[in-house]
C-alpha cells in the first residue's frame, strides 16, 4: 500500500491545482506540479504516512505523542520527505501540529465542521496494515491517527469508511463487493458504528451516479472520498485507477494517494507499473516500511 500511495501521490503532481479538462491528460509518472518535482518524487501525503508507519513499526502499537514528534521532525527537517524538505503541508495540519507542540495534547485536530479536510485519508493504509488481524481495531487505529490533525466528524467518518474498504481489499474481497453500498469487512459494523449522513450517502453509492465536474479532486473529505471511489470503480487496473483519479485535477496528489492505497491493497504491489516503481523516490525505503508493517501484522496473527 505504501508503494501504491507514493505512486499515486507522484503521478498527481502535474495536475495539482488544475481544473479537469484544462490540461493535457496525465498518462504517466512525469513529475512537475507546483513544486516542480522530478518524476517519482512525492509530497506531504506520503511523507506523513511514512512518519506514521515508522512510529508503528518501531513501537509496534499506536502512540499518538510519538507520531506527533515524527510529524514535527518532518515539518522542521524534512524527515522522510522525498526531497529533504517539508512539501505541501496544509494550513490545517500546520495549525494542529503547532497546537500539539505547545499544549502537549495528543489530539488537537479541529472539530470545526467547516474544516473537514481530506488529508488524513492519505495515511489510512499505514494504520490499517499493522492492525489488520483485527479489522475493527484497524479501522479505529486509522481514525485515532487522523485525530492528530483533523477531528471534524465528516473527516473521521470518511476515514472510517475508507479504512473499512482497505481492510476489505487486503482481506481479498472482490472489487464488486468492495463497491457495493455500505461495504463492511465485519458483519453488522455500520449498525454499531453509524456513519454521518453525508458519508453514508457516499458509502451507499452516490459516487456511481455522478460524472465530472460533479466528481472532482476536491479538498474536503467527502469530495475526496467520492473521487477515490469513482476512480477505483471506473478502472480495472492499478494504473488505470490512479490515472483516472489524478486526471480529475484539483488536489490530484491527494486523490492519487488515496486511490493508490486502495488499488495497491486490492491489486498488490506487483500491479504497479515497473517503470513507476523504478522511478519512485526512495523506493527501498518505501518497500522497507511496507515489509516491516507486514512482518508486524503477521506476528500479531501468530501470537493470537
Amino acid at each position: 500500500m505504501l508503494l501504491g500511495l507514493a505512486a499515486g501521490d507522484a503521478c498527481g503532481q502535474p495536475a495539482v491545482h488544475r481544473r479537469a479538462g484544462s490540461f493535457a491528460p496525465v498518462g504517466d509518472m512525469t513529475g512537475g506540479g507546483p513544486f516542480d518535482l522530478p518524476a517519482g518524487a512525492w509530497t506531504d501525503k506520503t511523507a506523513m504516512a511514512l512518519c506514521l508507519a515508522e512510529s508503528l513499526v518501531e513501537l509496534d502499537r499506536s502512540v499518538t505523542s510519538d507520531q506527533i514528534e515524527r510529524y514535527l521532525r518532518w515539518q522542521r527537517e524534512g524527515h522522510l520527505s522525498s526531497t529533504g524538505q517539508c512539501l505541501g503541508i496544509s494550513a490545517e495540519t500546520a495549525r494542529a501540529l503547532a497546537h500539539s507542540r505547545w499544549s502537549r495534547k495528543p489530539m488537537t485536530g479541529s472539530h470545526d465542521p467547516a474544516r473537514a479536510g481530506k488529508e488524513p485519508l492519505a495515511r489510512v493504509g499505514a494504520a490499517v496494515a499493522l492492525f489488520l488481524p483485527d479489522p475493527e481495531e484497524a479501522i479505529e487505529a486509522a481514525v485515532d491517527a487522523a485525530r492528530i490533525t483533523h477531528q471534524a466528524p465528516l473527516t473521521l467518518d470518511a476515514v472510517r469508511f475508507f479504512a473499512a474498504l482497505i481492510v476489505g481489499a487486503l482481506q481479498g474481497a472482490p472489487r464488486a463487493e468492495l463497491l457495493k453500498p455500505m461495504f463492511a469487512p465485519v458483519h453488522g459494523y455500520w449498525s454499531r458504528c453509524r456513519l454521518k449522513g453525508e458519508v453514508e450517502v457516499v458509502a451507499r453509492g452516490s459516487w456511481a451516479e455522478k460524472e465530472p465536474p460533479r466528481i472532482f479532486g476536491g479538498g474536503q473529505a467527502i469530495e475526496a472520498l467520492e473521487a477515490a471511489l469513482w476512480s477505483f470503480g471506473r478502472a480495472d487496473s492499478f494504473r488505470g485507477a490512479v490515472l483516472t483519479a489524478v486526471n480529475l485535477g484539483g488536489d490530484a496528489d491527494a486523490t492519487g494517494a488515496m486511490v493508490g492505497q486502495l488499488a495497491g491493497a486490492y491489486y498488490g504491489a506487483a500491479a504497479i507499473p515497473p517503470p513507476w516503481r523504478a522511478a519512485l523516490a526512495h523506493g527501498t525505503l518505501l518497500t522497507g516500511f511496507a515489509d516491516r508493517l507486514l512482518e508486524r501484522a503477521l506476528r500479531r496473527i501468530q501470537s493470537g
